[in-house]
């Protein structure tokens, strides 16, 4: 069970003072209290079940797969909602609405993302498009919010689709192509792996931009298969998460307003052979 218990410090007679903090404890672990956060004593214990009771509620005329799971000791709950009947189909990729909410005791409270999210991890590594939305533990805290929450989210997942729907539309050009795979490739080298991997996409979705997106969204994910030697070795969660963001952002901005740099010639001519 979470207790709440108030926290004291000692006086200059050998007493104790109350402060205006208070522990937040589980007490059933081992049987020893196991202190999962530091509070001020505004903050009100929303406890896990109560979010999970409330998120069931808010999805309960949907079709959904719930799963549940926790870190450190209890002290966050994630909640991982994927709503079956509410998808998108590009090519052979089924992008499905989903939300996760997480309650924590004693940081951001109650929070949630939702979006077409591909892959989450409790180490903060999310993959996909979403929204994000927090609320601290306080008295006034009504977990209800979540509705709310989650229309918002629903609002982002049908522009994200629009987005990659569009993208699909676009017949993809051989030099905005190569200037994409210069400005978001470590190296030369990772330029040239990028469109070894392009026919990939070209025949799974066709020769325009949403071939060209997933195809650096795959250098993302795969980044230690692209990496030589002579490349920087920094790999793992944060610098997919960095290419990942960096991927959206090259295909969002105008090729003109992303660099001045020159267009490698080679990678060009590469690019007009796999898009033709």
């Amino acid at each position: 069970p979470i207790t709440e218990r108030q926290l004291f410090f000692p006086d200059k007679t050998g007493g104790y003072l109350p402060t205006k903090h208070k522990a937040i404890i589980r007490a059933d672990t081992d049987g020893k209290p196991n202190v999962l956060a530091v509070v001020n004593d505004s903050y009100k214990v929303i406890k896990h079940k109560d979010v999970y009771d409330a998120v069931l509620d808010v999805v309960a005329d949907h079709d959904v797969d719930i799963g549940t799971y926790f870190d450190r000791s209890g002290q966050s709950a994630y909640i991982d909602v994927r709503f079956k009947n509410i998808d998108a189909l590009l090519g052979r990729s089924r992008h499905n609405f989903r939300a996760i909410f997480r309650n924590g005791y004693g940081d951001t409270a109650f929070s949630m993302i939702a979006g077409a999210i591909n892959s989450f991890c409790t180490n903060g590594m999310i993959m996909g498009q979403y929204e994000r939305a927090w609320k601290r533990h306080v008295a006034s805290l009504d977990v209800a919010v979540a509705k709310d929450w989650l229309s918002l989210g629903l609002k982002a997942f049908n522009k994200d689709v629009d987005w990659m729907d569009h993208l699909r539309s676009i017949t993809a050009d051989p030099y905005r192509t190569a200037k994409r795979f210069q400005l978001m490739a470590e190296s030369d080298g990772h330029a040239l792996k990028m469109i070894d991997r392009l026919p990939t996409y070209v025949n799974e979705y066709g020769p325009n931009e949403f071939a060209v997106y997933n195809t650096m969204t795959d250098y993302g994910t795969h980044y230690v298969s692209y990496r030589d030697r002579q490349a920087p070795t920094q790999t793992g969660h944060l610098k997919s998460f960095k290419l990942l963001a960096r991927a959206v952002d090259v295909m969002k901005t105008p090729v003109e307003k992303l660099s001045t740099t020159q267009v490698d010639p080679e990678l060009a001519v590469k690019c007009q052979y796999v898009l033709s």
